[in-house]
């Protein structure tokens, strides 16, 4: 029993420390790779090891690229829009690959009443907005959950 007891601890002991990495690595590049596994695929080492090897891709590609900075020359037009480029890329990428588009829904409702409500403060406007659509669709989905409703197909 005593045995039993300490290899839980140990487990735990093991886990803990993990998820919270897990928490501090959590970055949109390692979401976007385990987001389209299987759940059944993704043991906690997978993860971990996703995690850690994406934080040393940020922190290696951060420091490159704030070297490499120094020698390019000031006001380049245009290098702005590669971030949004990337970003409608991987939306698309989403909303191509999975059947649940609440997210890409949510992302679209919450920038388009951002763009026409809070031009001034666009981004704090989208991404609060994003949050109650996204908590108003969980409870909706909890909700299904727990009476028992099934989409129809």
């Amino acid at each position: 029993m005593r045995e039993q007891v300490r290899m839980q601890a140990g487990e735990l002991h093991d886990t803990v420390p993990r998820r919270v990495y897990g928490i501090f690595a959590l970055t949109d590049e390692s979401y976007s790779l385990l987001a389209g596994r299987d759940p059944a695929s993704l043991t906690g080492r997978r993860v971990h090891l996703i995690q850690l090897l994406s934080h040393g891709y940020w922190v290696v590609g951060g420091t490159v690229g704030a070297l490499a900075s120094t020698a390019m020359p000031q006001g380049i037009n245009g290098i702005d829009f590669a971030l949004t480029a990337l970003f409608v890329v991987l939306a698309f990428e989403h909303a191509r690959k999975r059947t649940n588009l609440n997210a890409v829904v949510n992302g679209t409702v919450a920038s388009a009443l951002a763009f026409v409500v809070g031009r001034q403060q666009f981004l704090s406007v989208a991404m609060g907005t994003f949050l109650l659509l996204t908590i108003v669709t969980y409870l909706a989905w909890i909700h299904r959950v727990e009476f028992g409703v099934t989409a129809v197909k």
